[in-house]
């Protein structure tokens, strides 16, 4: 371990400074009078509080993984914990081949662990390096390095493929700071890092976390100004383009992000404008682009680790908060909703989907796979398409957009279907062989 010294994050924390100045943006309106307490659950402590860490879960037994961070005293660490949640437990497993902190972390597509960028060497290096863990053997090794160094960076996962986002890097020749707006994609198939389209706007503490609708979310954040950001970018990665959609109702940075088992976006926890540190949580509803309000966390959290488990439970991991380095930790139990929104793509290969309902034929519709659906899963027999059930439900899936995920299309007799003049969108709803409620539309044009 050692002391965290040469590099500082360009972050003023304003919380309890008596001289702070700016906005206070208060979040004692409606929308935060949470109703549910103690619907967050603790598990047993780490053995060291720490934050600036990183969280990421395994697949196959719902374990979660916190490395790096820095301690109580400011020394970086290359320790690496593991909750156990059928024993209520935190071990120490393989530790970092060196200290890491303001880092991210996910599982990618592969089931392992990646600990990605940060900063290393006892707080001397922005690192562009990643590391991955394999929780069966308990080791470590290195992959490739990104092109850009990212402390404070944010990762998700779609497609099986890695997206990192944001950060802060050095000026090259100088000590100064620069907020990257820029991002890469890592295909563990492959190896290799690549570009993708940069954000509209740089931030770094931020969080990301992949919808139900297969596109990315990168959430609040801040630039070298200290102040927080309330704007939202959704990535699409088949068209490889930014788009604004609905901020969070107050700008917050060092939050969590995950998504939860009701395909809702939650961000928890942060800096906020209010110069305070929050316990407050939102998920975000892709199908209405709205936030709405979820129960507090029991602990306000600041720099802590955040991911989602298999089995639906929402972490958050020790951190800091007024002037406390945690170590607790807590988790939400999330539940299925009655309806997730999933995408879809009539006609796949047309554009525009065009439909004469004099024909004879069929239309065929592609429900796509995304990092939280499997199309394979789908009970066929439940699936309707603007009011008409599919012509059969055999036939075995297949990579419609070339994502990696297997998608399955479904054919419809064209008269069938129910399309009043006007109709612009169209659709496809059905079950899951789980239980699960589903439904997708897509842009249709009638043509006589």
């Amino acid at each position: 371990m050692k002391r965290w010294g040469t590099v500082t994050l360009a972050v003023t924390l304003l919380a309890g400074c008596d001289d702070a100045t700016g906005p206070k943006l208060l979040l004692d309106s409606p929308l935060f009078d949470h109703t549910a307490p103690g619907s967050w659950t603790n598990t047993t402590d780490l053995s060291v509080g720490r934050h600036f860490l990183a969280a990421a879960a395994a697949a196959s037994d719902g374990r979660v993984f916190v490395s790096g961070g820095l301690d109580v005293d400011g020394l970086s660490l290359a320790l690496v914990e593991a909750y156990h949640p059928d024993e209520d437990q935190w071990t120490e497993v393989a530790s970092l081949p060196g200290d890491r902190f303001a880092h991210a972390s996910v599982r990618g597509g592969d089931g392992l662990i990646y600990a990605i960028g940060g900063v290393t060497a006892g707080g001397a290096t922005v690192a562009s390096s990643v590391v991955v863990y394999d929780p069966d053997g308990d080791s470590w090794t290195s992959a490739a390095d990104m092109a850009v160094p990212r402390l404070g960076p944010a990762a998700a996962v779609a497609g099986g493929k890695i997206y990192v986002t944001g950060g802060q890097n050095l000026v090259e020749g100088t000590s100064d700071f620069q907020v990257e707006a820029s991002g890469e994609v890592f295909d563990p198939g492959t190896g290799e890092w690549e570009p993708i389209a940069s954000m509209a706007t740089p931030r770094y503490l931020h969080a990301m976390a992949t919808g139900s609708d297969g596109r990315i979310y990168a959430i609040g954040g801040t630039d070298l100004s200290g102040f927080p950001i309330a704007s939202v970018e959704a990535y699409d990665p088949d068209a490889n383009e930014w788009m604004d959609v609905e901020s969070i109702p107050s700008g917050r940075y060092g939050l969590g992000a995950a998504t939860g088992a009701d395909g809702h976006i939650y961000a928890y926890g942060g800096f906020a404008e209010s110069f305070e540190f929050e316990s407050t949580v939102i998920t975000y509803d892709v199908g209405t682009d709205t936030w709405e309000p979820a129960p507090s966390m029991n602990e306000a959290r600041f720099g802590f680790g955040a991911t989602a488990s298999p089995d639906g439970r929402i972490y958050a991991v020790a951190g800091f908060a007024s002037g406390s380095t945690l170590s607790s930790a807590e988790f939400y139990e999330t539940a299925p909703v009655t309806t997730i929104t999933v995408a879809i793509d009539i006609k796949p290969g047309s554009d525009p989907n065009s439909i004469n309902r004099k024909s004879r034929g069929n239309v065929p519709v592609a429900v796509l796979s995304s990092a939280t659906f499997d199309a394979t899963t789908i009970d066929r027999s439940t699936v309707e398409f603007a009011g008409a059930p599919a012509l059969s439900i055999g036939g075995g899936a297949e990579d419609v957009n070339g994502d990696g995920l297997p998608d399955v299309v479904f054919h419809f007799a064209t008269q069938a279907l129910v399309l009043p003049d006007g109709t612009t969108e169209a659709c496809l709803s059905g079950d899951t062989t789980g239980g699960t409620s589903f439904q997708g539309c897509d842009a249709v044009r009638l043509v006589k």
